[in-house]
């Protein structure tokens, strides 16, 4: 900006009548970063003077309202709430007069007046907790083919009765010792 106006490149600077020029610099680097830098360029005499960069004040509740200045139009980053939080709220956000809707923490502004920044709430919701159900799906159907069972039923008590009808015969194994392998060799 030269003068208040917007130029794109010095070709056009060098047209102007004026014996002084305000020089405003905005530069964005790849992180979209913004600086501004201001000097006052004599003409006649070549001098350049860099000028007292132009401030605003950040007016901003965060825990306690605080005030600092910026460079104007330079980044302005909203910063995470740090205050205390009224039971059953939590921070939604920041709301900055002169800007529509409320902004996150990170959010980068440039401001070029006072601003005042406060902070928005909202209410917790409660989340109800849901009893755990179990749910089957009956249309699926396994490979496996489906045991009846009436009929283990009846080869369990077949078996029983053949142990009830050993348990009456004579014991042949009565004299015999055996070592099995098992769980409680020591081997």
């Amino acid at each position: 900006y030269v003068n208040g106006k917007e130029y794109k490149s010095f070709d056009d600077i060098k047209q102007l009548t004026d014996k002084t020029l305000n020089i405003k610099i905005l530069v964005k680097d790849f992180a979209r970063n913004t600086t501004v830098k201001e000097f006052i360029l004599n003409k006649d005499t070549g001098e350049v003077r860099e000028l007292k960069p132009h401030t605003v004040t950040v007016t901003m509740q965060n825990g306690k309202e605080m005030s600092s200045k910026i460079v104007s139009e330079e980044d302005f980053i909203l910063p995470v709430y740090k205050g205390e939080l009224e039971k059953g709220y939590q921070f939604d956000g920041w709301e900055i007069a002169g800007f529509e809707g409320k902004k996150d923490a990170g959010y980068v502004i440039n401001l070029s007046k006072d601003t005042f920044i406060k902070p928005v709430f909202k209410k917790i919701e409660e989340k109800k907790e849901e009893e755990n159900k179990p749910t089957f799906d009956v249309s699926k159907k396994k490979d496996n083919p489906q045991v009846n069972h009436s009929q283990l039923n009846e080869s369990h008590r077949k078996e029983d009765l053949q142990r009830e009808d050993h348990s009456q015969k004579s014991d042949s194994t009565k004299d015999v010792n055996a070592t099995v392998p098992g769980r409680n060799d020591k081997n």
